[in-house]
């Protein structure tokens, strides 16, 4: 089944966020002992600076609360979304993610060594 929307920001609850809702999940899973794992994908067309900081609130706040005590156990993966086109026509360099992107990735990786300390 093919699903051209599925990459698209998630805009969701009261206040066209989905941040609450995730943070609900997350603290349940955590409550009875699952620890999810989260892939998220940075560089989609349409993204803003905004959109990013926003993103890396959410890991913060997730990677700073608890449940009965216990912290929210999760991990997170961050993934650069390379069209495929720039694959096939071997366009690729190094200098792909901004400031803002590479801060999402450092916040994440902040938080996986925060869970393997």
């Amino acid at each position: 089944m093919h699903m051209p929307n599925k990459t698209l920001p998630l805009k969701i609850g009261p206040d066209g966020t989905f941040s609450e809702i995730v943070w609900q999940g997350v603290y349940n899973e955590t409550k009875y002992f699952w620890r999810p794992a989260f892939t998220i994908q940075v560089g989609q067309e349409g993204e803003t600076p905004e959109d990013l900081w926003e993103t890396i609130s959410m890991i913060n706040v997730l990677s700073n609360s608890y449940s009965d005590g216990r912290p929210f156990e999760f991990t997170i993966t961050p993934l650069l979304n390379v069209p495929l086109g720039r694959i096939k026509s071997h366009t690729l360099n190094r200098h792909v993610l901004s400031v803002d992107q590479l801060a999402v990735y450092y916040a994440s990786y902040r938080h996986l060594a925060k869970m393997a300390a």
